[in-house]
């Protein structure tokens, strides 16, 4: 049995967890010769979803002329941020957060400018009062990655105050 890429995987099973589980009973049945593992525990499908929250994952550095992601591949981490929206040519996500007034705006501006600097990633800003938008895309590979997916879900964690 030969072992499935990494693209195609993804493909077939959508969810970044089920991805996780399913390269490895791949794995697994070519090494023992078995095409599945047992079903998983609520213990182990726990400790896989946990190690795929992208809230807390952190970014790493892109290369310039590094490839970004296919409009497939960030449809499914879109999964994972429901609230952003990407846009039409899957380029850069973005999502609108509402506040009581200017100075709640900026707060929550200040908040994510100190995400964005721990985690080396940053995004377009715009605001006024009472609203914020954010708008994520990698520069350097001139389209999505999973840092922008990495990202907003850590400005959803603040986002809901």
């Amino acid at each position: 049995m030969r072992l499935q890429s990494h693209r195609s995987l993804f493909t077939k099973y959508g969810h970044v967890a089920e991805l996780v589980y399913a390269y490895v009973s791949e794995a697994y049945g070519a090494i023992l010769g078995s095409s599945s593992l047992p079903v998983p525990t609520k213990d182990i499908i726990q400790i896989v979803n946990n190690g795929m929250d992208l809230a807390k994952q952190k970014c790493v550095p892109c290369e310039i002329g590094g490839q970004p992601m296919k409009a497939e591949e960030a449809a499914l981490y879109l999964k994972d941020v429901p609230e952003w929206r990407a846009s039409a040519n899957f380029k850069r996500i973005s999502r609108e957060f509402e506040f009581k007034d200017f100075k709640e705006a900026l707060a929550f501006v200040n908040k994510v400018g100190d995400i964005a600097e721990e985690q080396g990633h940053h995004p377009d800003i715009d605001f006024t009062y009472g609203k914020a938008v954010i708008e994520l895309s990698t520069h350097a590979v001139g389209g999505l990655t999973p840092n922008d997916f990495i990202l907003a879900a850590k400005i959803d964690k603040i986002g809901r105050w």
